[in-house]
């Protein structure tokens, strides 16, 4: 809980954005919608019962993004991920097997959070313990005066730790090793809030009570007017650490591991083998059933994705039949149209977008080649320019070729594969209002300097130079989006980057050309992408009917559902859509979804 409160403050903190933490049973018992939001799932050894059971529940809620944290490689946690769309953040802790408080693999946590952080800020990181105690709070660099200021508290049983919000982990770690190591009690509360009747505590216990504070500059000042309020006989210490946030709570944890040991000399207590009775580990073993309404049923799952409600929300509006009856209505439809064609999206699509700067791996590549050996005519609709014909030429022979319409910067030029004039240079004509964009994004350098600029005839595409946290792209953007509607130009996003699009310029285009080409009607069209919900640049081509998402979906409910099982986003849905295609010896050239092969 310690390293997760120093996570949610990093992102509250230099991020700007709200954070919580939960336990696992908060977490199991939470009816909250997730497709908005990231969860993180912290694990020393990844085996335990309950972080397994709230891995399940969260691929069963589908966050925006879920990664799991695990100081252990190969863990039933790390296992469980499979091959989901799920972050798998793994490694082995040098300093090795943990004791009873997992003090170990705590440090590692922490350690590389600050890392990380420090680098994604651009600030230099400590190069060794001492200086990371000096930096959080300057007198711990001598343990030996830190202890003997704690000497008076040894003694008293009950410790109040009042906290600066940004000391929170500390206080936490405090507590849990207090507790954990049965060490002594201590109660946590932000310095104003003890005033909130936590303070009536002292008064009938100072006998056996001390004072711990934990304060910031912003709060130091409080912090000094409330201890100079507390009885005189009372024992207290005052810590004052640097307003720091990615450093302090991390020295602050530190400087937790050797109170406990401080105190637990004193008692005759090694926290690190405390001693666990028999009842302990089978209340740490404790098997029950998942919690209710953890596992959803395939249907609900597809319809919650699209009403972005919670099951119980939709079941009480009473909503839930008539989206129940739009999806069996365009998942029975998809069974009896025939399919001559598919566009697909390239990034996220037929890619992930980790391993974009490859070509397609080979499992995309050969279900590619078969649909086209089969006589299927195949569209790319794909933000890229040359690149994207490029990878694709490695992986797609060239008798294939023809017969591959790539649809390039966001369907703004159109050509086969075999074709090298499509696109255009980089050096040809620019669309008008393209170039007065761009001299709009030069004007002002404070958003010019901070991007990766890539023009083309109808298309700008943006990126960050560099992670600055705190800011969406499109919410840099924003000063700007007025004049650049004026010039007609449109802004569309990607999961790593924002497109600002010529007037006309759309992705539709290419499910148009694909459908003359190949002498079909539009409706025998398949498109498959993966950012249906506005402002995705997949999401004009996905309100084609009919289309399915790989990841996010529209509201639309006639078409651009995803039907793939929980957490299967990415190449590998896409994957699971063409493995259900049927093609039948008396249908040349034609596509069917197999019947009983989507949710029922």
């Amino acid at each position: 809980m310690a390293a997760a409160d120093y996570l949610a403050g990093l992102h509250a903190n230099l991020a700007g954005h709200h954070s919580t933490t939960q336990t696992p049973l908060e977490f199991l018992r939470s009816n909250a919608r997730m497709d908005e939001f990231s969860v993180w799932l912290l694990s020393a050894g990844g085996r335990n019962v309950d972080i397994l059971r709230s891995a399940r529940k969260a691929i069963q809620v589908e966050p925006a993004h879920l990664a799991i944290f695990c100081a252990s490689i190969g863990s039933p946690l790390a296992k469980l991920a499979g091959q989901l769309a799920i972050d798998r953040l793994e490694y082995e802790p040098p300093a090795g097997k943990d004791g009873f408080l997992a003090t170990n693999s705590l440090a590692s946590f922490l350690l590389l959070l600050a890392r990380a952080y420090s680098d994604v800020i651009g600030r230099s990181f400590v190069r060794s313990l001492p200086e990371l105690l000096e930096t959080a709070l300057p007198p711990a660099s001598d343990l030996g005066t830190l202890r003997e200021r704690f000497v008076p508290l040894l003694d008293r049983e009950h410790w109040l730790v009042l906290y600066d919000p940004g000391c929170r982990p500390i206080a936490t770690d405090m507590e849990s090793r207090f507790s954990e190591a049965a060490l002594g009690s201590i109660k946590i509360s932000d310095i104003r809030n003890f005033a909130h009747g936590r303070h009536h505590w002292i008064a009938k216990r100072e006998s056996t009570s001390a004072v711990v504070i934990l304060s910031q500059p912003g709060t130091a000042k409080v912090a000094m007017r409330s201890l100079d309020l507390l009885p005189r006989s009372l024992p207290r210490v005052h810590l004052q650490f640097a307003d720091n946030p990615v450093i302090a709570p991390v020295g602050g944890i530190f400087i937790s591991m050797e109170i406990a040991g401080w105190v637990g000399e004193a008692r005759g207590i090694d926290p690190g083998r405390p001693g666990v009775p028999e009842f302990g580990r089978r209340l740490y073993n404790l098997s029950s059933t998942p919690s209710p309404g953890s596992k959803l049923q395939s249907v609900t799952q597809i319809v919650v994705r699209k009403a972005r409600v919670t099951p119980a929300s939709l079941r009480t509006s009473g909503l839930d039949t008539l989206w129940e009856l739009a999806f069996e209505a365009f998942r029975d439809e998809l069974y009896r149209r025939p399919i001559r064609g598919l566009v697909f999206d390239y990034d996220g699509t037929l890619v992930d977008v980790q391993d974009r700067f490859q070509p397609p791996k080979q499992d995309i590549s050969e279900a590619l080649i078969k649909l086209l050996a089969y006589g299927i005519r195949i569209g790319i609709a794909t933000g890229r320019g040359r690149s994207a014909r490029r990878d694709l030429r490695e992986v797609i022979p060239r008798e294939y070729w023809t017969n591959v319409l790539m649809g390039y910067h966001n369907g703004a030029e159109v050509g086969p594969l075999e074709d090298n004039t499509t696109p255009e240079s980089a050096n040809g004509s620019v669309d008008p209002a393209i170039a007065k964009a761009l001299d709009a994004l030069q004007h002002h350098s404070a958003i010019w300097s901070r991007l990766t600029v890539d023009p083309s005839h109808s298309q700008i595409g943006l990126q960050w130079k560099s992670p600055i946290l705190g800011w969406h792209l499109q919410s840099l953007l924003e000063p700007l989006l007025p004049a650049l509607q004026d010039l007609g130009i449109q802004l569309v996003s990607s999961g790593h980057s924002i497109d600002l699009l010529a007037c006309g310029v759309s992705k539709k285009g290419v499910v148009r050309c694909l459908a003359e080409s190949a002498a079909a009607s539009q409706s025998e069209i398949l498109v498959i992408g993966d950012r249906g919900r506005s402002p995705g640049n997949d999401a004009e081509m996905l309100s084609h009917c009919p289309s399915l998402s790989v990841d996010e979906v529209s509201a639309q409910a006639s078409t651009c559902w995803r039907l793939t099982p929980p957490m299967l986003k990415g190449r590998l849905a896409t994957l699971w859509y063409l493995r259900r295609l049927s093609m039948r010896k008396k249908y040349p050239g034609v596509v069917f979804f197999k019947k009983g092969s989507l949710p029922k």
